[in-house]
Protein backbone atom coordinates (compact mmCIF):
# COMPACT_ATOMS: atom_id res chain seq x y z
CA UNK A 1 0.00 0.00 0.00
CA UNK A 2 0.73 4.04 -0.21
CA UNK A 3 3.67 4.91 2.60
CA UNK A 4 5.05 1.50 3.00
CA UNK A 5 7.95 2.03 1.39
CA UNK A 6 8.33 5.82 1.35
CA UNK A 7 11.74 5.68 0.52
CA UNK A 8 11.26 4.51 -2.87
CA UNK A 9 9.02 7.58 -3.80
CA UNK A 10 10.83 10.32 -5.91
CA UNK A 11 13.59 8.28 -7.04
CA UNK A 12 14.90 10.28 -10.23
CA UNK A 13 16.07 8.20 -13.29
CA UNK A 14 17.57 10.10 -16.75
CA UNK A 15 16.84 8.19 -19.65
CA UNK A 16 19.85 8.76 -22.40
CA UNK A 17 19.85 8.09 -26.00
CA UNK A 18 22.63 5.43 -26.51
CA UNK A 19 21.89 4.99 -29.97
CA UNK A 20 23.86 5.27 -32.71
CA UNK A 21 21.48 7.88 -34.42
CA UNK A 22 19.67 10.82 -33.15
CA UNK A 23 15.75 10.27 -31.99
CA UNK A 24 12.54 12.40 -32.01
CA UNK A 25 11.23 12.69 -28.50
CA UNK A 26 8.66 14.74 -27.05
CA UNK A 27 8.68 17.35 -30.79
CA UNK A 28 12.63 17.74 -30.33
CA UNK A 29 15.49 15.35 -31.67
CA UNK A 30 17.86 14.50 -29.48
CA UNK A 31 21.51 13.73 -30.36
CA UNK A 32 23.26 10.30 -29.39
CA UNK A 33 24.53 10.53 -25.42
CA UNK A 34 21.99 13.52 -24.70
CA UNK A 35 19.40 12.75 -22.35
CA UNK A 36 15.72 12.35 -23.83
CA UNK A 37 13.37 12.24 -20.55
CA UNK A 38 13.49 12.10 -16.93
CA UNK A 39 11.52 9.53 -14.62
CA UNK A 40 10.33 9.82 -11.04
CA UNK A 41 8.90 6.63 -9.17
CA UNK A 42 5.39 7.51 -7.59
CA UNK A 43 2.89 4.67 -5.95
CA UNK A 44 1.26 2.70 -8.83
CA UNK A 45 -2.24 1.32 -7.71
CA UNK A 46 -2.70 -1.05 -11.36
CA UNK A 47 0.39 -2.25 -10.03
CA UNK A 48 1.07 -2.58 -6.44
CA UNK A 49 4.00 -0.69 -6.06
CA UNK A 50 6.08 2.12 -6.90
CA UNK A 51 7.27 2.67 -10.62
CA UNK A 52 8.70 5.03 -13.25
CA UNK A 53 7.03 4.96 -16.37
CA UNK A 54 6.32 6.55 -19.74
CA UNK A 55 3.35 7.19 -22.11
CA UNK A 56 4.01 3.96 -24.10
CA UNK A 57 4.20 6.20 -27.08
CA UNK A 58 6.64 8.78 -25.32
CA UNK A 59 10.00 6.77 -27.19
CA UNK A 60 11.07 5.98 -30.55
CA UNK A 61 12.65 2.58 -31.39
CA UNK A 62 16.32 2.89 -30.49
CA UNK A 63 18.92 1.75 -27.74
CA UNK A 64 18.36 4.17 -24.58
CA UNK A 65 20.59 4.05 -20.71
CA UNK A 66 18.64 4.78 -17.67
CA UNK A 67 20.41 5.83 -15.14
CA UNK A 68 19.38 6.53 -11.05
CA UNK A 69 20.14 10.46 -10.49
CA UNK A 70 18.17 10.95 -7.92
CA UNK A 71 18.88 7.56 -4.82
CA UNK A 72 16.12 7.44 -2.83
CA UNK A 73 16.60 9.23 1.15
CA UNK A 74 19.33 7.56 3.70
CA UNK A 75 21.01 5.94 0.55
CA UNK A 76 24.27 7.05 -0.95
CA UNK A 77 25.26 7.16 -4.60
CA UNK A 78 26.55 3.74 -4.29
CA UNK A 79 25.68 0.90 -6.93
CA UNK A 80 23.63 3.36 -8.89
CA UNK A 81 20.94 1.84 -11.03
CA UNK A 82 22.18 1.54 -14.47
CA UNK A 83 20.32 -0.32 -16.97
CA UNK A 84 20.47 -0.32 -21.06
CA UNK A 85 17.38 -1.32 -22.58
CA UNK A 86 16.30 -1.48 -26.83
CA UNK A 87 13.07 -0.66 -28.05
CA UNK A 88 12.95 -2.67 -31.23
CA UNK A 89 8.83 -3.21 -31.98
Amino acid sequence: APGEHPGLDGIEFTVTNRSAHKVLVDGEWREPGEAVATLTTAWNDEAGAYTAQTAADALPYGTYEIVETKAPEGYTGEGIVSHVVEIRE
